[in-house]
C-alpha cells in the first residue's frame, strides 16, 4: 500500500450553529466513532474539550477511510515508545493534535508527528529556560507583540511535532535539539542535522506543524474543513 502524506485540519467552532443543531452534530459524531473514543470524550468535563476530542476522532475516521478503514473498527495499540499505532496496518502512520477550536491529523507512509496551537503570548522566561540559546536569542531580538508571539508559537509547534514523530515526548528536553526557521525548516542536535522534514501551516490565530521521518521531499495534501459543514 502506498501511503501519501495527508494533513487534515478541522475547525470545530459552533458559534454560528443553533443549540439544537449542535446537540445533533455531537450525537452524530459519537455514533460514528468507537466506544474507546466516546469513553475518552465523556471523561472530559468541558464541552469545548469534548468537541475537540470528537473532532480529532472525526479526522482519524476520515483519514482512515482513505485506506478502507474506519476508526470504530481499527485495532489500535502503542509502540515501545508509547506512540499510538495501527496494529493491523503498521504501514499507515498517523498523529493527532488539537487546540482552541482546531483539530489536526496527519497520515503518512513514514513516521509522522503533528501539533496545532492557538497563537499565544511569547513566554520569554519559559523560552530562556527550555529552548536552545539561539532560539531564545532569535525571539529576544524581536519587539514584544504579534511578531514575537507568532514566532514563539512556530517554535513551539515545530518542537512538539518533532517530539511526537520521534515518540520521545517529554522524555527529550526541548533544548536538546535546535529548530532552524529557514526555508526549508530543519533541526539539529549536537551539530548534526537530524533526518526529519518539516511542514508548517499558518492561518489566522493558529500555527501548525508536521514532522516527517526522512529527508525526501514529497507533496503534502492539505485538507481543511469546518465541522458544521461536514455534518
Amino acid at each position: 500500500m502506498i501511503v501519501k502524506t495527508k494533513i487534515y485540519l478541522l475547525d470545530v467552532s459552533m458559534e454560528a450553529v443553533e443549540a439544537e443543531r449542535q446537540l445533533q452534530m455531537v450525537e452524530t459524531l459519537k455514533g460514528m466513532l468507537s466506544d474507546r473514543r466516546r469513553e475518552k470524550v465523556e471523561m472530559l468535563r468541558l464541552p469545548q474539550d469534548q468537541l475537540l476530542s470528537l473532532g480529532a476522532g472525526y479526522l482519524l475516521d476520515l483519514g482512515l477511510s482513505e485506506y478502507g478503514l474506519r476508526e470504530c473498527e481499527a485495532t489500535f495499540g502503542t509502540a515501545g515508545n508509547g506512540k499510538p499505532v495501527l496494529l493491523n496496518d503498521p504501514e499507515i502512520h498517523f498523529n493527532l493534535s488539537h487546540s482552541g477550536t482546531m483539530a489536526m491529523a496527519v497520515f503518512s507512509g513514514r513516521e509522522a508527528g503533528c501539533d496545532v496551537e492557538r497563537e499565544r503570548e511569547a513566554r520569554m522566561p519559559l523560552a530562556k529556560r527550555f529552548f536552545c540559546r539561539e532560539e531564545y536569542e532569535d525571539l529576544a531580538a524581536l519587539p514584544e507583540g504579534s511578531s514575537r508571539n507568532h514566532r514563539f508559537t512556530r517554535y513551539w509547534t515545530l518542537k512538539e511535532s518533532f517530539l511526537k514523530v520521534t515518540g520521545e515526548g517529554m522524555r527529550m528536553p526541548l533544548n536538546q535539539f535546535r529548530i532552524h526557521l529557514t526555508n526549508p525548516v530543519w533541526a539539529e542536535s549536537e551539530g548534526r542535522k537530524l533526518p526529519y522534514r518539516f511542514q508548517e501551516l499558518s492561518f489566522p490565530g493558529y500555527c501548525a506543524a508536521v514532522s516527517l521521518a526522512g529527508y525526501e521531499e514529497e507533496p503534502c495534501v492539505k485538507i481543511i474543513k469546518i465541522l458544521s459543514e461536514c455534518m
